[in-house]
């Protein structure tokens, strides 16, 4: 945090290579590229991105009616994307099993499929959405890299101490 308004830079380490990388609400972004350029240049200042690449996260923007008759909508066509980190692997995988679930229940006891699904994604994904957007927007609007520099020194050190027990 820091580096974006209203969003976070982030370094995924592979075998091979590092994937790094900024994101954030568009409309409070005005230039994602250079963003990254600058945490790039702060953190690991020896190295140049080799390739950058974007794409759109639904990122907060959840769908309160992902459904229209019999079609369900599901991981980012459903904006099912935590509002607070972006992440949207698991919130992907469970809307797909609440459909699922939908879906049968409707098939076996003619239960509705729509007030179905989105009673189970309330129960079991909105809630904690809601809760996290609120985080998200306490947390994001500080927006302090100070506060970045902080909380990543003592990050290393205690990642450096796991790694080294």
């Amino acid at each position: 945090m820091g580096y974006v308004r209203w969003g976070y830079a982030w370094v995924f380490p592979n075998r091979d290579t590092v994937v790094a990388g900024t994101g954030g609400l568009i409309p409070k972004n005005k230039n994602l590229i250079q963003s990254f350029h600058s945490f790039m240049n702060d953190f690991f200042p020896k190295y140049k991105p080799e390739k950058i690449m974007g794409h759109p996260i639904p990122f907060g923007n959840f769908i309160k009616n992902p459904c229209y008759k019999n079609i369900l909508l599901v991981g980012d066509a459903g904006g099912i994307t935590n509002p607070a980190s972006g992440e949207g692997i698991f919130s992907s995988q469970k809307s797909g099993q609440l459909a699922a679930i939908s879906i049968i229940k409707n098939i076996t006891s003619g239960t509705p499929l729509c007030e179905t699904y989105k009673g189970l994604l309330e129960n079991f994904i909105y809630k904690d959405f809601s809760r996290d957007l609120k985080i998200r927007n306490i947390a994001y609007s500080v927006n302090s890299k100070l506060l970045t520099k902080l909380i990543f020194n003592l990050l290393h050190k205690k990642l450096e101490k796991v790694v080294h027990t």
